[in-house]
């Protein structure tokens, strides 16, 4: 697939963590509430190369581990088996939206970002953003990723993640955590059409 930097629409952040990394996970990440129209289209663009991705790696650990007479080892068996498991039910990095009490929003989905190296953020205008102004949840923004497809050895799960680029600046909280709600939907930049060029 390519390796192109893709540009979110404008959207509010939440779990905002790109001026210092996050305690718990030793990364730079955040949370984008996004229209559902965005979503149907990285459905469209990217489930059918993550399948694919998924498939040609079943096939290729079962040329490489499978023996061609006999029984395999019990190990190789659970491993097949818990890749043909996990490509039923993988891991994405969207979800529906909620509510501070767990509601489902209609019409948004959190979507999440993050790596480990410090996010390059601009305002706007492209000048470097002033990072001692901090950068919180509530903030309107744009952010450049990367897909991701993996299989995780260790936990024996296939995932789908978005690697962060860039975040370019449009409206900054700088003031400590903001709550947001339902009614905060109507605000949001639905036209996700108009980026052919990445900015970062």
């Amino acid at each position: 697939m390519s390796k192109k930097v893709r540009v979110t629409p404008r959207a509010k952040t939440i779990f905002t963590h790109l001026v210092e990394p996050d305690d718990k996970y030793g990364n730079y990440n955040v949370t984008l509430v996004v229209p559902e129209a965005y979503i149907k289209l990285l459905e469209e663009e990217l489930l059918e190369p993550f399948n694919e991705f998924m498939r040609e790696d079943i096939e290729a650990f079962k040329d490489s581990k499978l023996p061609k007479k006999g029984k395999a080892p019990a190990k190789v068996t659970a491993e097949l088996k818990a890749k043909e498991n996990s490509m039923l039910d993988p891991r994405i990095p969207w979800s529906e939206a909620t509510d501070k009490e767990g509601a489902v929003i209609d019409g948004f989905y959190f979507i999440r970002f993050k790596t480990k190296y410090e996010p390059k953020i601009t305002t706007v205008d492209g000048d470097k953003y002033n990072t001692d102004d901090g950068l919180w949840d509530g903030s309107i923004v744009k952010v450049g990723y990367k897909p991701n497809f993996y299989w995780k050895d260790d936990s024996k799960f296939y995932g789908l993640n978005f690697r962060l680029a860039g975040v370019r600046v449009y409206d900054a909280v700088t003031s400590g955590n903001v709550d947001w709600d339902e009614e905060d939907t109507g605000e949001y930049d639905c036209d996700f059409g108009g980026d052919d060029e990445c900015p970062f």
